[in-house]
């Protein structure tokens, strides 16, 4: 079977890592598998280190939040969308594919072109739409329309859409292979925490998109500010950039920091090679989002490495940390809050070991690779009408 997917990024953030492990397993079960993107990135080295065919098609044109924000501005985009969906099908009827695997909701022309072509189609649904009612009313009836199958990341994914839609929605978490995470060793964990200047200091992380209140760094930096006055010798970090267009948001973070005083014991890394190395030398994850996160594959991650994680109580979070027992959930945008969650793992050694246990026994149970990947063929099956599990 060849499949061909349907992707909004080009970076190795959180949907993109799940698509190169998906693309990656597929091709080594012998399907053909291409990868469209829209610009060229590190995703495609990784997905061509594992013989997958990655090309850059302009004519994916991403629907970016301004707009979709808009009204007018969304009238305007119709335009882009039609043409775009005329030179993707084209493409798709070209490259002979038997399924088509859109990996985002942002990619609206998709559905469309894949119809256009004649052929079989799966919406994989990653975003939260909730900030932007009165385009999600219409759009929701397109993704559904335009779809064999409609795949949700999480259940708070799935309950955005209109009761007689849901029925159709399935929610598969994502998978994260074991393999990966047995493969951090002291090592790569003790070479980031000493190109960093963290060795025999306590380290609170956030690692993710620096997105002013979207990603909640803010409110890490604030709670910082009130965790340092009793734990003088904790470092905060945090392990990621923004995306190209939002670099106000880390000057925003900055300034905000130099506001708060915070010095030696606050740093931002940027993007590091090792993703998964810098998790290991965390000893607390905050995931701090001041809005629904659909789904954090960076949580599920920690909880792999038996990290506590300290989350805000919204979103995709409150389905995969279970507070009290594998971390905390906490208000979001709430500074005190915060802090206090943070301080009593830092205060408790045998609490931060025991949660961090906890949580790598929930990601066993929930979300393991093979779960995922069988129910993503589950799907492929159902929309081709015949088996294609290997």
């Amino acid at each position: 079977m060849k499949i061909v997917f349907l992707h909004s990024g080009s970076d190795l953030y959180g949907a993109s890592r799940c698509l190169v492990r998906l693309a990656s397993c597929l091709r080594r079960d012998g399907h053909l598998v291409e990868v469209w993107i829209p610009a060229d990135g590190p995703i495609r080295t990784e997905l061509e280190s594992a013989g997958v065919l990655c090309e850059t098609v302009p004519e994916l044109n991403v629907l970016t939040r301004g707009k979709y924000s808009r009204p007018r501005a969304m009238a305007g985009y119709g335009l882009d969308f039609f043409r775009s969906a005329a030179l993707l099908a084209r493409n798709i009827r070209s490259s002979r594919a038997d399924l088509v695997h859109t990996n985002t909701a942002v990619l609206p022309a998709a559905g469309l072109a894949a119809r256009l072509a004649g052929k079989p189609h799966l919406w994989h649904v990653r975003e939260w739409f909730g900030e932007f009612p009165f385009a999600w009313t219409l759009y929701q009836w397109y993704l559904a329309g335009n779809a064999k199958r409609l795949v949700c990341v999480s259940q708070t994914v799935r309950s955005q859409f209109h009761p007689l839609l849901r029925k159709r929605a399935r929610v598969i978490y994502d998978g994260f292979p074991a393999s990966a995470f047995a493969a951090i060793t002291p090592e790569r964990s003790r070479a980031f925490r000493t190109a960093f200047g963290l060795e025999g200091h306590l380290v609170v992380g956030v690692v993710g998109r620096i997105k002013w209140k979207r990603k909640g760094q803010e409110t890490f930096a604030r709670a910082a500010a009130l965790i340092r006055k009793t734990h003088p010798d904790a470092r905060f970090i945090c392990i990621g950039s923004p995306f190209p267009g939002n670099e106000s948001h880390l000057a925003a973070l900055q300034q905000l920091a130099a506001e708060l005083s915070l010095g030696r014991e606050w740093i931002i890394t940027g993007d590091v090679t090792d993703n998964l190395g810098a998790i290991a030398a965390l000893d607390v994850l905050v995931h701090p989002p001041g809005q629904p996160e659909p789904f954090a594959g960076v949580v599920i991650e920690a909880m792999a490495l038996g990290k506590p994680v300290v989350g805000t109580n919204l979103g995709g979070t409150i389905e995969q940390v279970e507070h009290n027992v594998t971390g905390f959930l906490v208000p979001p945008d709430d500074p005190p809050a915060l802090a206090r969650a943070v301080a009593a793992l830092l205060d408790d050694e045998s609490l931060r070991h025991r949660m961090g246990e906890q949580g790598r026994a929930r990601y066993l149970a929930l979300f393991g690779w093979d779960p995922f990947y069988r129910s993503i063929l589950a799907e492929y099956s159902a929309i081709m009408g015949s088996n294609v599990l290997l």
